[in-house]
Protein backbone atom coordinates (compact mmCIF):
# COMPACT_ATOMS: atom_id res chain seq x y z
CA UNK A 1 0.00 0.00 0.00
CA UNK A 2 1.28 3.70 -0.41
CA UNK A 3 1.89 5.75 1.53
CA UNK A 4 -1.09 8.93 2.10
CA UNK A 5 1.39 11.21 3.08
CA UNK A 6 4.49 11.88 5.45
CA UNK A 7 3.83 13.51 8.75
CA UNK A 8 6.40 14.69 10.90
CA UNK A 9 5.49 14.94 15.00
CA UNK A 10 7.41 17.22 17.24
CA UNK A 11 6.26 16.00 20.96
CA UNK A 12 8.34 15.75 24.17
CA UNK A 13 5.85 13.70 25.18
CA UNK A 14 6.58 9.73 24.34
CA UNK A 15 3.37 8.77 25.07
CA UNK A 16 1.34 11.23 22.72
CA UNK A 17 4.03 10.89 20.33
CA UNK A 18 3.85 6.84 20.22
CA UNK A 19 0.07 7.24 20.08
CA UNK A 20 -0.16 9.37 17.10
CA UNK A 21 2.36 7.94 15.45
CA UNK A 22 0.75 4.28 15.61
CA UNK A 23 -2.74 5.82 14.57
CA UNK A 24 -1.37 7.55 11.54
CA UNK A 25 0.87 4.68 10.44
CA UNK A 26 -2.14 2.56 10.65
CA UNK A 27 -4.12 5.31 8.60
CA UNK A 28 -1.02 4.64 5.89
CA UNK A 29 0.86 7.69 6.55
CA UNK A 30 4.39 7.65 6.85
CA UNK A 31 5.52 8.79 9.99
CA UNK A 32 8.98 10.64 11.53
CA UNK A 33 9.28 11.70 15.30
CA UNK A 34 11.27 14.04 17.28
CA UNK A 35 11.35 14.92 20.97
CA UNK A 36 12.51 18.38 20.37
CA UNK A 37 12.42 21.47 18.20
CA UNK A 38 16.06 21.46 17.84
CA UNK A 39 15.77 17.50 16.01
CA UNK A 40 12.02 18.91 14.51
CA UNK A 41 13.75 21.53 13.17
CA UNK A 42 16.49 19.07 11.95
CA UNK A 43 14.15 16.85 10.68
CA UNK A 44 11.80 19.73 8.32
CA UNK A 45 14.71 21.19 7.12
CA UNK A 46 16.27 17.23 5.67
CA UNK A 47 13.44 16.16 4.89
CA UNK A 48 9.95 16.79 3.17
CA UNK A 49 6.90 16.15 4.91
CA UNK A 50 3.39 17.13 4.16
CA UNK A 51 2.61 17.65 7.56
CA UNK A 52 4.10 18.60 11.37
CA UNK A 53 2.26 18.24 14.43
CA UNK A 54 3.86 20.21 16.66
CA UNK A 55 3.33 20.75 20.43
CA UNK A 56 3.72 24.43 21.40
CA UNK A 57 5.06 23.22 24.69
CA UNK A 58 8.35 21.98 23.98
CA UNK A 59 11.73 21.64 26.46
CA UNK A 60 14.13 23.34 24.81
CA UNK A 61 12.21 26.02 22.92
CA UNK A 62 8.62 27.13 22.52
CA UNK A 63 6.78 25.58 19.47
CA UNK A 64 5.41 28.66 18.04
CA UNK A 65 8.96 30.24 17.93
CA UNK A 66 10.06 27.10 16.03
CA UNK A 67 6.67 27.34 13.68
CA UNK A 68 7.84 30.77 12.46
CA UNK A 69 11.43 29.74 12.13
CA UNK A 70 10.24 26.91 9.94
CA UNK A 71 7.97 29.09 7.91
CA UNK A 72 10.56 31.22 6.79
CA UNK A 73 13.02 28.36 6.29
CA UNK A 74 11.08 25.86 4.48
CA UNK A 75 7.78 27.17 3.20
Amino acid sequence: MASLGSVLIVDDDPDIGLALSDYLQREGFTVAMAPTAQEGIRHATTHTYDVMLLDVGLPDRDGVEVLHELSEKCP
